[in-house]
């Protein structure tokens, strides 16, 4: 499971990284990782770490490590979105990886090229942004979009 998904953010982060090249400014260099809560992918490491963490886990009365704590990052230029990034930059990154998934999701699920997706954050961008947010977008896409600005 981690090396699936391992792989699965390695081949999403390609497509994110494209999809922000074309909201944002091109000085900004996007980024996504992936973040395994365990990153040893045998079964037997993974056993060893749940019988380790059994007591605990029974007073918490939840598994506190696994792959179900799996988590990614977003980068801007190489650091942390988390720490360095604008609200702004945080949709944009937003509405980016929801581009890869779109981009990615007809090659690896056997998809027609029609998603329907929806996203409440493009209405909080600058001007520019959702202009090029709009422009990203393919006309195949069938979108629900909501606010109280024109889309385009």
């Amino acid at each position: 499971m981690i090396a699936l998904r391992a792989e699965g953010v390695g081949a999403l982060a390609a497509h994110l990284q494209a999809a922000y090249a074309q909201i944002a400014p091109a000085a900004e260099l996007a980024g996504l990782a992936y973040a395994p809560d365990f990153d040893r992918p045998d079964a037997a490491a993974l056993s060893a770490l749940w019988a380790e963490s059994r007591a605990r886990d029974a007073l918490l009365r939840t598994t506190q490590r696994g792959p179900h704590r799996d988590d990614f990052e977003f980068f801007l230029d190489g650091r942390p979105a988390r720490e360095v990034a604008s609200e702004g930059q945080q949709r944009c990154l937003v509405l980016a990886l929801r581009l890869a998934q779109v981009a990615l999701s007809p090659g690896t699920h056997g998809h027609s090229s029609r998603s329907c997706w929806r996203t409440m954050c493009w209405a909080r961008l600058d001007p520019e942004r959702r202009r090029r947010f709009w422009a990203a977008l393919s006309p195949d896409l069938q979108i629900i979009a909501t606010g109280t600005n024109p889309a385009r």
